[in-house]
């Protein structure tokens, strides 16, 4: 979509001030300010992600180990009772076959989806970042040339006879500022052309990184099933927590859609019901 620069007189805003000048500005940099934004707060938020996932998998972890220290001492305390002994062997014997799951899971699943994320992912956020940084360095440097431009031309305007040294650096200023706006036109319709790619690699190995990890923990984490009889209980009571309804409202207490005012269960509607916006109703 890249479109030749016109040299038509155009009245633009610029520092307050109008100004004519024979340059054909593109008008997609308002958006590239906003999607600038987005790309610094995007890089942010998957920084803070590597961060936090780094923080979980080593929190986890130590999370598991302590336990396993705890059923440990525990059963190194423990008095001549065989069947408490055989409990507390079987929580510790657990608690270990957990964390050597944890420690798999952190070397062969999370080290590989951080450095997938960290070289896939914040690597190519990080580049655009610094790539639309370096637009909008341009951007201001265009408008820098502008008013240099504007400067010469007024003051070659208001001579009489400008000298020739004078009609050269207007000459000079305008063909800096063509060349400029040209750059930036060229940049800016090569950002819109490629909307529909632009982090589309990145979301992909984000969403990738996820699906692998979640089927990974899943697999390995199956294998706790046969040694720990009472987990199945506890996801039993997860899945029935996840699939709960939400409480019903009570109209005494909660404003209810449709229900204007209410009195009690034995109560008669005392108008006809008509449609919402033709009717009060009072229950």
């Amino acid at each position: 979509m890249t479109r030749d620069v016109q040299t038509q007189c155009w009245i633009r805003e610029l520092s307050g001030r109008s100004v004519v000048y024979p340059f054909d500005y593109h008008p997609f940099p308002c958006r590239f300010n906003q999607q600038c934004t987005a790309i610094e707060r995007l890089h942010a938020s998957t920084a803070e992600y590597l961060k936090q996932a780094d923080a979980m998998a080593k929190a986890s972890s130590a999370l598991v180990h302590d336990f396993k220290a705890f059923f440990n001492l525990q059963l190194a305390q423990g008095k001549a009772d065989k069947e408490s002994e055989d409990l507390v062997r079987q929580l510790a014997q657990a608690s270990e076959c957990l964390e050597s799951i944890h420690w798999g899971l952190k070397r062969s699943v999370h080290d590989a989806c951080r450095a997938l994320l960290a070289e896939q992912v914040l690597k190519p956020i990080t580049a655009l970042k610094l790539k639309n940084a370096n637009v909008l360095k341009n951007v201001q440097v265009r408008k820098q040339k502008m008013l240099d431009f504007d400067a010469l031309r007024r003051a070659t305007s208001t001579s009489s006879r400008p000298s020739p040294e004078s009609q050269a650096k207007l000459r000079a200023a305008e063909e800096s500022v063509a060349k400029a706006t040209a750059d930036l036109n060229e940049t800016f319709d090569r950002v819109d052309d490629n909307r529909g790619y632009i982090l589309r690699h990145e979301f992909l190995a984000l969403t990738a990184s996820q699906i692998f990890q979640a089927s990974k923990s899943h697999v390995a984490l199956q294998q706790l099933l046969p040694l720990m009889p009472g987990v199945a209980g506890r996801l039993y009571d997860l899945t029935v927590m996840s699939q709960a309804p939400e409480h019903a409202s009570d109209p005494i207490k909660n404003a209810a859609l449709g229900v204007l005012d209410y009195a009690g269960p034995n109560c008669l509607v005392e108008y006809v019901v008509l449609p919402h916006h033709a009717s009060h109703i009072v229950i």
